[in-house]
């Protein structure tokens, strides 16, 4: 018997008439990517459409969405996506906390009948089963379903804002919590030294798994890229160089995962010996897929063009010639099957790996040539180039690729399957460098695969993630004085200002830039030289402080002015500037000054070339050329005395003028008098206006009075 719906008011049932024809519109909209089919529960890169809490590797069916709210989900998350295609669909949380927070006290989940009190209960769903970052973004997305929901009448009209604060930004606070955020996006010690120790057994005590991960390690700890970004690398991808020092320098080419483009990342010379040994066990491992990549490439060219091609050979496949026919064996060895020593079952597994290929089983059916058909068939996705995820259009070959192996060849359970390429990606990285969180099938116990901390019995508490690398590395070099722009340029950074979120510079280490900037002996005058990083003032006390919070590198010399609150006043001409500091010792400083004098002593001979032919030029110009002159020759004198010790500071006395006087000079214009040259009598004997009226008005009231 079929259950009566009745309709309490016309505006229900409009509601439910206008969800009826989203989730019919949104069904022709287009696919998000060819991957997904809309019925199932799990697309493929967009998301999966499972409970709160479920595993993106889970695929019972109890733990998929309710029934009653999938046909929204889906075209809830298929309308968002089309409008704005983003990487991560935080949609799905608010839609997976309406689902926990709707069935607490209701059978089904009905999108019509949603309130406030279903919101915020699905607020405190997220914020119990979230980290604090997550839960806010959770909460907008919640904000924006009501507001959708509003909007085309699916529910009454009401208001609701997301009640969870966003998270803390503690990337450059103090304090034990900062400091605790701090340490935990850099990695563990003991893992780098066990992973170095690993490293350091040589090729042939190690596996495959164990080279593939050591080395990686290597290379990221080489240059601060991306962990997805290691596997576009190409197997020639060492470049080497002379640098402007005459310095040989060695560097990786990497291509950016976040639209950076194609840039050298050079190696810090401690670590080019290592970089190059891991990089040519790589190659050494991967050299023979790399030539079954290439065959294969040749192959599908000839296939292509109709022409004919022999069956390229691989350790698995028969020795026999191209026509002659097979054994059922015969011909799944020649696809890549793998003989199982001592297994009772090698007939049969046969038989299926031939049927998963959609062949026959039959004997001497097929022969090398019949196989060609299938073998094109097992090649990957955009064969000869790797199908990257993402990389924004990464052109990179299976035979020029880094990591391109065979499969199953850094699974030490399965044999290798010598005629299927395969490459593996960060997950697979990050897997061997952390416990196991997988579990065997039909039970919760824990599979039985081990870290390679585990495997060298190392402690079971040691783990690593890939990105704390990249996050050593900015740190590090923040450390060391690296400038912003090199920085940048060498992470592979599309914009200077994340660069912040990857220094965990502790605070102390900036109490003592600021000691060593504010000592004005002379031990401490080479390291004035860095530059350091300008921090903005966020209190009172410092923008009314006068002390040097920060020094800006110039052509000749060192520049004292603070550049957080005021401007330059003098752009490019730092020269006749009061601000201005050179030392003692620098000859690269003191060769540009020699320069300026050059330019500036040319400049003179053919303005006077100029006067002296009858044309006019402005006294002002004149004087100035004349000053720049003199304090060019000031500079270099002082610069090469011989009774100045290295390392001292020199700046000449300047008149200090403002940026109106600078501009009322280039047009010709009088400067404003000094009002405190001025003379004496002129203030005193003009008597202000304002005194009359104040008399006028006390005359006036005192006659009242009286």
């Amino acid at each position: 018997m079929k259950k009566l719906i009745v309709f309490q008011s016309k505006q229900e049932l409009s509601a439910i008439q206008n969800l009826k024809e989203f989730i019919s519109f949104s069904q022709k909209l287009p696919c998000l990517n060819p991957d997904v089919e809309y019925d199932s529960a799990y697309w493929p890169k967009v998301c999966n459409f499972t409970k709160l809490g479920v595993s993106s590797r889970d695929r019972k069916k109890d733990n998929c969405l309710d029934r009653s709210i999938m046909p929204f989900a889906k075209a809830y998350i298929t309308y968002k996506q089309t409008l704005q295609r983003a990487k991560n669909v935080n949609e799905i949380k608010a839609i997976r906390a309406i689902e926990v927070a709707m069935l607490q006290n209701n059978t089904v989940v009905d999108i019509t009948q949603l309130n406030g009190a279903v919101f915020d209960n699905a607020a405190q769903v997220l914020q119990e089963n979230y980290s604090p970052g997550a839960s806010y973004h959770g909460g907008s997305q919640l904000q924006k379903l009501q507001e959708f929901l509003v909007e085309h009448k699916l529910i009454k009209t009401f208001t609701w804002k997301n009640p969870i604060n966003r998270a803390p930004d503690l990337i450059e606070k103090v304090g034990k919590s900062a400091a605790k955020v701090r340490e935990a996006k850099l990695p563990d010690e003991r893992a780098l030294l066990s992973l170095a120790e690993t490293f350091s057994l040589g090729g042939t005590n190690l596996s495959d798994k164990d080279k593939f991960t050591t080395s990686s390690i290597s290379i990221l700890f080489s240059a601060p890229a991306r962990g997805s970004e290691l596997f576009y690398l190409q197997a020639e991808c060492i470049h080497k160089d002379i640098d402007s020092k005459g310095n040989n320098c060695t560097g990786i080419k990497w291509f950016s995962g976040k639209g950076f483009g194609y840039e050298v990342e050079w190696i810090p010379e401690v670590m080019v010996p290592v970089a190059l040994k891991a990089i040519k066990r790589l190659k050494e491992i991967t050299k023979s897929s790399r030539q079954w990549a290439k065959q294969l490439e040749e192959l599908k060219g000839y296939y292509e063009k109709g022409l004919k091609a022999s069956f390229p050979r691989h350790f698995c496949c028969p020795k026999v010639a191209d026509d002659v026919k097979l054994t059922n064996i015969e011909a799944a060895q020649a696809l890549g099957y793998s003989q199982i020593k001592g297994s009772y079952k090698f007939k049969g597994n046969a038989n299926g790996y031939l049927k998963r290929r959609g062949l026959k089983t039959q004997c001497y059916l097929y022969c090398l040539t019949d196989l060609i058909p299938a073998l094109l068939d097992m090649l990957p996705k955009d064969f000869p180039y790797v199908d990257y995820r993402n990389g924004n259009g990464i052109k990179v070959k299976w035979s020029e690729a880094l990591f391109c192996f065979f499969k199953y060849q850094l699974n030490n359970q399965r044999n290798t399957s010598p005629a299927e390429l395969w490459m593996p990606d960060i997950n697979i990285l990050n897997e061997d460098l952390a416990p196991t969180k997988k579990k065997k099938k039909l039970s919760d116990e824990m599979a039985n695969v081990q870290s390679i901390f585990q495997r060298y019995d190392y402690p079971d508490d040691i783990l690593l993630k890939s990105h704390q690398l990249r996050h050593l590395l900015s740190t590090i070099a923040n450390v060391n004085g690296m400038s912003e722009s090199v920085l940048t340029k060498w992470a592979g950074r599309a914009d200077a200002k994340h660069n912040r979120v990857y220094n965990h510079t502790p605070a102390e280490k900036y109490k003592t830039d600021i000691a060593l900037i504010m000592n004005t002996g002379s031990s401490a005058q080479n390291e004035l030289v860095r530059t350091y990083e300008v921090v903005e003032p966020e209190s009172i006390y410092e923008m009314n402080t006068n002390s040097r919070q920060t020094f800006n590198i110039t052509k000749y010399g060192v520049c004292l002015q603070s550049l957080a609150l005021t401007p330059c006043k003098k752009t490019r001409d730092c020269l006749n500037c009061e601000e201005q500091v050179c030392f003692k010792g620098d000859k690269v400083k003191l060769d540009n000054l020699k320069d300026r004098l050059a330019l500036e002593l040319h400049a003179w001979e053919k303005m006077q070339r100029v006067i002296s032919e009858g044309e006019i030029v402005h006294l002002e110009q004149i004087e100035k050329k004349k000053l720049s002159i003199e304090r060019c020759k000031q500079l270099i004198s002082l610069l090469q005395s011989d009774k100045i010790s290295d390392g001292s500071p020199i700046k000449l006395t300047i008149k200090s003028t403002s940026r109106l006087d600078n501009e009322l000079t280039k047009n010709n214009r009088k400067i404003i008098p000094d009002v405190l040259k001025m003379k004496a009598k002129r203030l005193v004997n003009q008597k202000p206006k304002g005194l009359n009226k104040l008399q006028s008005l006390m005359n006036k009231n005192f006659g009242k009075e009286n």
